[in-house]
This record gives structure tokens, sequence and C-alpha cells, in this order.
């Protein structure tokens, strides 16, 4: 039987760890309801210049997701607790990490190969790898946008989430919501972009840091620009 002095302690260590789940969870909830409503903001913002027939040019779609990711970034520094590494920018478990994005990056290169070869093929006469339809800041890209949906927005699910299954619910949910931003590029990127979102997720969860997924989304969104799977 314990003594009451002992019971009290526990009963206090107890209520610290209940305040601060749920401090987590108060700021997860409010940094994803600021990033639904700026995704919102976007979203209707692409369809009015394409209703006044200004439409933005599919290169610089990818520029409203990185500005919420810069958004986001600030809004987690300055409103929440949470630390540079809670985030996926330390260098825990880095050289497992970059091992086990090289070997994925080889088998989504192989599949995007034989996509481009047989689902694929593109018009007679144009090049198999098209550069120049590349962007020389993606690796920027890359890590932006793996902030967002790894580093920010699973961590801020798995924060909202209490239940036995909340990785496999944040991982389905972030995956849903990084796919629904590529929707310019059509219905077979969108398909191989929310399969491999899947992938990173439970990726990101293993390795605690956005380096390793971040290599694969460069070698992933790279490649099916230069072969021109992208819409």
């Amino acid at each position: 039987m314990q003594k009451p002095d002992m019971l009290e302690n526990n009963l206090r260590i107890m209520e610290v760890v209940e305040k601060e789940l749920n401090r987590r969870k108060g700021e997860a909830t409010f940094c994803f309801s600021v990033f639904l409503a700026a995704t919102s903001v976007w979203v209707m913002l692409v369809e009015l210049w394409r209703l006044l027939g200004k439409p933005i040019p599919l290169p610089k779609m990818t520029y409203g997701v990185e500005i919420i990711a810069i958004l986001m970034f600030i809004l987690t520094q300055t409103k929440t607790k949470l630390k540079l590494k809670d985030l996926g920018f330390g260098f825990k478990n880095i050289k497992t990490s970059l091992i086990r994005a090289g070997i994925i990056s080889a088998v989504v290169a192989a599949i995007m190969l034989a996509a481009k070869i047989f689902v694929k093929p593109g018009a007679p006469g144009t090049p198999f790898f098209d550069w120049s339809r590349t962007d020389p800041f993606y690796p920027l890209t890359s890590i932006l946008q793996e902030f967002l949906a790894r580093g920010f927005l699973l961590t801020c699910l798995m924060s909202i989430y209490d239940t036995e299954k909340k990785k496999h619910i944040s991982v389905i949910l972030s995956s849903l919501l990084f796919t629904a931003l590529h929707l310019q590029y059509g219905f077979l990127f969108m398909v191989g972009a929310g399969i491999l979102s899947v992938i990173l997720g439970y990726v990101y969860i293993k390795d605690e840091n956005i380096w390793g997924v971040s290599i694969i989304h460069f070698v992933f969104g790279t490649l099916g620009t230069a072969l021109a799977l992208a819409a």
C-alpha cells in the first residue's frame, strides 16, 4: 500500500502530465485550424484568378503551398512550445534515415520510369527526360513541403488524437491533405503522391527527422516533372 505522501506525489505527476498533454492538444488544434483556413483561402484565390482569366502557371502553383509552410513554421515557433527537433529539423537517426531514403528513392525512380514507358510514354518526338521543366529551387521546396506534411501536419494530428491508432489515423489524414494540395498535377500524379505520402509518413515517424523524406520527395517530384508525369 502506497504511503500518503507517495500517493500525493503520483497524483501531482499525473496532473502535470495531463496538463501538458492538454496544452499540446490545444496548441495543435489551434495550429491545424489556422492551416485549414490558410489552405482554404489559397484554393479560393487560385479559383478567383482562374475566373478572372489569369490562371496561375503550373510551375508557380507550389508557391502557395510553400508560403503556407513558412507561415506554419512561424506560427509554431511563436505560438507553441515546439522546438525545431519536434518539427523534424533534428538529426536523430540521420545515418539510418539517409540509407533508407536512398533505397526508397531507387524504388520510386524505377516505378516512375516504368510508368513513363508503359503508362504515359508521351507524344512521338518528345524527349524521354525534359530537364528544362524542373525547378532549380526544388530541393528547398521539398524540405518546405515535407515540413508541412510531416513535421507540421503529422505532429499536430498525433497531438490531437489520443487513440491507440493515432499514428495510422494521422498518417492517412495528413497524406490525404498533402495529396489534395497536388490537384493541379492531374489524377495519375496525385495517386502516386498519395501512396508515397503514406510511406513517407511512416518513414518520418520511424526516423524522427525530415531529411530522409525530403530526399525521397525531391526524387519523386523531380522525376515526375522531367518525365512529364505531372499533369
